[in-house]
């Protein structure tokens, strides 16, 4: 993750987040008379301008198809995106949201969750399994049938003979 997080917003101004790949964080404040405003310090793990005064309730990613960060926020704001999330943006919550755009940050979704101590507590997917498979998709996207078939029967070999 090389990229600097984004000033934070609120959830409400969707609008304004990019129109492009990339990883997304919605969460609230830790303290509620205090802002949640980007921060200024460069964390190894959580890279640069990661917000202060912010508590990760959601991480997501636009990788697949159309989708872009602004899409993906616009369904958690508008309640089809994540139900906890959208239960929240429905009685107005304060929610915030920060980006890192790009498709090499939206890969990193799972590296980024499976390290967070607590975990964000409205990523209720199996994360590691959705990750794998959407790897699974690129590289077998890339091999002629020809390439598929032979890996087939390599797999099939080695089931039955194992």
């Amino acid at each position: 993750m090389n990229s600097p997080w984004s000033d934070p917003l609120p959830l409400s101004r969707y609008r304004e987040a990019p129109r492009e790949k990339g990883l997304y964080l919605i969460g609230a404040s830790n303290i509620d008379s205090l802002p949640v405003k980007a921060g200024d310090s460069s964390d190894l793990y959580l890279g640069k301008n990661f917000p202060d005064n912010f508590f990760m309730f959601y991480a997501g990613q636009s990788i697949d198809g159309k989708s872009t960060i602004r899409k993906r926020l616009s369904a958690h704001a508008r309640g089809r995106g994540n139900k906890y999330i959208g239960a929240l943006a429905r009685i107005n919550y304060p929610l915030f949201f920060v980006t890192r755009a790009g498709r090499e940050e939206a890969e990193l979704e799972v590296a980024f969750l499976i390290g967070i101590v607590p975990p964000p507590i409205f990523n209720q997917r199996d994360e590691m399994m959705r990750s794998a498979q959407r790897l699974s998709r690129e590289v077998w996207a890339g091999d002629s049938q020809a390439e598929k078939d032979h890996i087939s029967r390599q797999v099939a070999l080695g089931a039955c003979c194992a």
